[in-house]
């Protein structure tokens, strides 16, 4: 860990000693002339590092030890439950992706290269954009703990551009599943449970493919959200608390959703939740009830399996530009912060290219085609011949209607009224 040497001479010494600290910085002590002194020194301060509390430089009790990494995260997202509306999801990336991989790791021990490591071992396991979300949270995470006072460095900022972009595109939306075909949309709908007062789930694929909604806004959205009379349903909560961003918007209710939503109203049980639970347990409907219910409607259609997102919000969204739609109003409607996030399916849009982006940057490419030469021919004239005007080497018709014109006519050359014109 360290190492005592002479900076002066043999006749006149100057003794020093260098040691590494556990977060890979390099430190420096001068001693003077005595060596064993430099020596035993030296073991004292790695014997306190090594034991985690005493602070060289100031020669006062070092702060208590950073954490292991694992423990501190954990905990630190759980802490998060019941104020951040991504914080199920942020878990399992902690538990699933984050804590293993840096298990026993303290806090002050992890840098960018141990971020490069993580990123190169889960490339070819996770997608770029579980990668991404990771990254994002370990930042937050340090972040936080920065801000408390903790001398701790970000080891997710100090990553440099090249190993951001190796990971790989955020999302690709032209990879991203969803109905293709109305019909199909048709055919899971049909393939629901009847509407009843137990079985809401058509309305509810119906708010979502129709309206654009997300799966919690959907499962927790209000009766008195709804006004069928102006066609609009106002989403400003979702079943886990507030919208994302928070946000509130209005979404139209289209021609194919306002008589499924009417229908519904008439058959909801009593209660202020629009789809109360079917168990008639807990507040909401459960998300796995709509997964379970969506894959065997899937399965009766015979269609590739689905999330209930990209069966009804990304269906929603790619069917809406497909269809004309525009990107801002989309924006709006789907609650997007930035046009930016819209922006991804801008490629479905019919309307994105114009007659004038077709015919840009056109060549023609076509054979030139040349009339075929008429042979010279010496034929009696039996007509006054005309001289052929200069520069033309071509025939003139005389004795006709057109006569003075030059070319051949559009009927044939006649045997009574052609001349040769021969050169010198």
């Amino acid at each position: 860990m360290g190492t005592v040497y002479n900076r002066g001479s043999p006749a006149k010494p100057n003794w020093w000693f260098r040691w590494i600290e556990p977060g890979g910085r390099r430190r420096y002590q001068k001693v003077g002339p005595d060596k064993a002194l430099a020596k035993r020194l030296l073991a004292k301060v790695e014997s306190d590092i090594l034991a985690g509390r005493y602070d060289v430089a100031t020669g006062r009790e070092a702060p208590p030890a950073p954490p292991r990494f694992d423990v501190a995260i954990l905990a630190w997202v759980e802490a998060r439950r019941l104020t951040h509306r991504a914080a199920r999801a942020d878990i399992g990336r902690a538990k699933n992706h984050l804590a293993p991989f840096f298990r026993g790791a303290r806090l002050d021990e992890i840098g960018p290269k141990d971020m490069k490591r993580f990123i190169a071992q889960k490339r070819g396991a996770l997608r770029p954009q579980t990668i991404i979300n990771c990254l994002n949270l370990v930042s937050r995470f340090y972040n936080d703990r920065i801000e408390d006072g903790e001398d701790l460095r970000n080891p997710v900022a100090r990553l440099d551009r090249a190993t951001r972009r190796a990971i790989g595109p955020r999302y690709d939306p032209k990879k991203t599943p969803f109905l293709r075909e109305k019909k199909d949309i048709r055919a899971v709908y049909l393939a629901l449970p009847v509407l009843a007062p137990d079985q809401p789930f058509r309305a509810m694929f119906a708010v979502g493919a129709f309206g654009g909604l997300r799966t919690d806004e959907i499962l927790g959205l209000p009766k008195a959200n709804v006004d069928l009379a102006r066609r609009v349903i106002t989403v400003d909560c979702t079943a886990k608390g507030p919208v994302k961003d928070d946000e509130l918007r209005t979404v139209p209710i289209n021609d194919t959703l306002l008589p499924i939503l009417r229908e519904w109203a008439s058959l909801a049980p009593a209660g202020d939740m629009l789809f109360p639970p079917t168990s008639g347990r807990g507040k909401h409907v459960r998300p796995h009830t709509l997964h379970k219910h969506l894959k065997l409607a899937l399965e009766e259609c015979k269609l590739r399996a689905l999330t209930w997102y990209q069966a009804t919000r990304h269906t929603f969204a790619s069917h809406y530009v497909q269809d004309g739609g525009s990107i801002e109003k989309l924006a709006m409607i789907l609650g997007h912060d930035s046009i930016t996030t819209t922006q991804r399916y801008a490629h479905l849009s019919p309307d994105r290219f114009d007659q004038r982006d077709y015919a840009t940057a056109c060549v023609d490419l076509s054979e030139p085609t040349s009339a075929k030469p008429i042979e010279p021919a010496v034929v009696e004239a039996t007509e006054h011949v005309a001289e052929p005007a200069p520069g033309y080497a071509g025939v003139t018709i005389a004795g006709s209607e057109d006569e003075g014109q030059k070319g051949p006519s559009k009927k044939g050359v006649s045997r009574r009224h052609v001349a040769t014109h021969l050169p010198a």
